[in-house]
């Protein structure tokens, strides 16, 4: 019935979740906001709750400066940048794959897991703090928060009609 071995369909998936991973990631960041509101619109007290916080987290951001669109858009670039960096390490994985000798283990895949080893450590050290900077002063985040809260605020209203 099958002409393909178990390591053929395991390659095949593995392949398939590689591709998969980051639309479904970018999917999930989306519609989590999202799936978020209309849950707490259920009931008018998770309503109210939803908006508190959500009051909460744009009143600690307002704390900070905000940043000008300019400078939002350079640590943007920056974090692009960074992410393509990243991506260096899996090619490089992924080349020592394909240039490795019959499965022995060879210096060049030793080199490239260190480089991956290396590259994820300064993306967990370097990005992730940036995004917090960014998303704390940046004007369009304050302006989705306070959209939100807007389109929450109303719900509540035709609720309380």
């Amino acid at each position: 019935m099958w002409k393909h071995d178990l390591g053929w369909w395991g390659f095949v998936l593995a392949i398939a979740t590689l591709i998969l991973a980051y639309p479904l990631d970018v999917l999930a960041h989306l519609t989590t906001p999202l799936l978020k509101n209309w849950w707490a619109s259920r009931s008018r007290l998770t309503l109210e709750e939803r908006i508190k916080s959500l009051k909460a987290e744009l009143g600690l951001m307002e704390m900070n400066p905000a940043m000008s669109e300019t400078e939002d858009m350079i640590l943007t670039s920056a974090q692009v940048t960074h992410v393509l960096i990243w991506s260096l390490g899996y090619i490089l994985v992924g080349g020592s794959f394909a240039l490795d000798e019959g499965g022995k283990k060879s210096i060049v895949m030793f080199w490239a897991l260190l480089s991956l080893l290396l590259l994820s450590v300064n993306a967990m050290v370097f990005s992730f703090p940036i995004h917090k900077y960014r998303r704390m002063r940046s004007p369009r985040y304050r302006r989705k928060f306070a959209t939100e809260i807007e389109h929450l605020e109303n719900e509540l209203k035709k609720r309380s009609i």
